[in-house]
């Protein structure tokens, strides 16, 4: 399977209304359990685990097996990777076998329905809210959704969260984005303003990937996909995380995950984990840690957050359309990007064409192939150059 790029686009702040100190609380997204050691260590309390129905299907038979020490957090969501039953026969069988799964694992009182749902199943997102919300809350859960997926900085998801909204401001109990590309205050109050409640924040997902460092090389296996590429390094990545992590925790995000603990072996799947594949520790596993335990200590200041400068010609990514009016365009940033993170053992889509424009801004050290068979880019100092 092909690997999928996602550009990181800038995350302008537009504010600081940060969490505050113990309110902010960080997790890894896998299905294998996290070590209470290393959740310790990274300061995570929260663990996602990806559930997938398949039409026909009444009754979970699969084993979810759970972490000691951290709230699971149970993402459901269809076939396809993301999809979604699309009428009442398949809404009620996914109902039903949504019940089996909580009722064997009580514990669980968090559930994401959805997974970075794609626009042509968005009519088909609410109806399925309607029917499982009332069920998810009979058992004390709250309800997350719907695990969006932007495409722009500024969301492209208002038709979603209108259709949200209106089908019911309070189906959910909190709005879950991942955090590819997202300006996270603008997509805050965008959300907000549509509900018309402050309904809380998550970032159930992000995940910067990255290109083996020669010592560590003979950890993996294959080889990475030449026609869809732009990678950074380790230390690239620790970089990255930090920056992203403080970003959403100034703009008031309550949650924020990684995808993966440890780096998958085989280098055409995904190496964002925090530790190599032989366990030991990525330099983005300090970084992440670090600023875990800073944040709950409420000592990471939002004071220099500001929107990131761009040197030279100054692009626009368009506006969002928040319903109290247009939100400013956000400007592109230099720094790295990196492809999402596909759920382990779930089916993955075709890549996405090449979605950015033909200057694409480049990081340090970062190495960049494009999606179009006959179009190389040429990197030149901050920029990359399609010919």
């Amino acid at each position: 399977m092909r690997k999928r790029l996602l550009a990181i686009g800038a995350l302008a702040l537009i504010g600081c209304a940060s969490a505050s100190a113990g309110t902010f609380q960080v997790g890894i997204v896998d299905n294998v359990p996290v070590p209470s050691a290393t959740s310790v260590a990274l300061g995570s309390t929260i663990q996602r685990y990806d559930v997938v129905w398949s039409p026909g299907m009444t009754t979970y038979t699969g084993t979810l097996e759970l972490a000691a020490d951290t709230r699971p957090v149970v993402a459901v969501y269809g076939p396809e990777y993301n999809g979604i039953p699309r009428d009442e026969v398949g809404r009620q069988q996914f109902a039903s076998w949504l019940r089996s799964v909580l009722v064997r694992y009580p514990a669980v009182h968090d559930v994401i329905v959805g997974n970075e749902v794609p626009p042509k199943w968005w009519p088909y997102y609410p109806p399925l809210l309607q029917v499982v919300s009332p069920l998810i809350h009979s058992f004390g859960a709250r309800v997350i959704g719907p695990g969006a997926h932007p495409v722009t900085p500024l969301d492209d998801h208002q038709p979603l969260i209108n259709a949200i909204a209106a089908a019911g401001p309070h189906l959910l109990d909190v709005w879950d984005q991942h955090g590819y590309w997202t300006n996270f205050p603008a997509v805050i109050t965008q959300v907000r303003a549509a509900f018309g409640w402050p309904i809380p924040f998550w970032v159930s997902e992000d995940g910067i990937d990255t290109v083996p460092d020669p010592a560590f090389a003979y950890m993996y296996t294959g080889s990475m996909p030449p026609d869809w590429q732009f990678w950074t390094t380790d230390d690239g990545q620790a970089e990255i995380v930090s920056k992203f992590m403080t970003r959403a925790y100034c703009a008031g995000a309550s949650v924020w995950m990684n995808y993966l603990l440890r780096d998958e072996v085989d280098l055409s799947r995904w190496q964002s984990g925090l530790e190599f594949p032989n366990g030991s520790p990525k330099p983005a596993f300090a970084a992440f840690a670090n600023l875990a335990h800073a944040t709950a200590r409420g000592a990471v200041s939002c004071a220099d957050e500001s929107p990131p400068a761009v040197p030279g010609t100054t692009i626009g990514w368009g506006d969002s359309r928040p319903h109290t009016g247009p939100t400013a365009p956000a400007v592109r940033s230099r720094e790295c990007r990196m492809r999402t993170a596909w759920p382990a053992r779930s089916p993955r889509p075709r890549p996405r064409r090449f979605l950015a424009a033909r200057r694409q801004p480049a990081c340090s050290g970062a190495r960049l192939r494009t999606a179009r068979p006959g179009r190389a880019l040429r990197v030149t100092g901050s920029a990359a150059v399609a010919k």
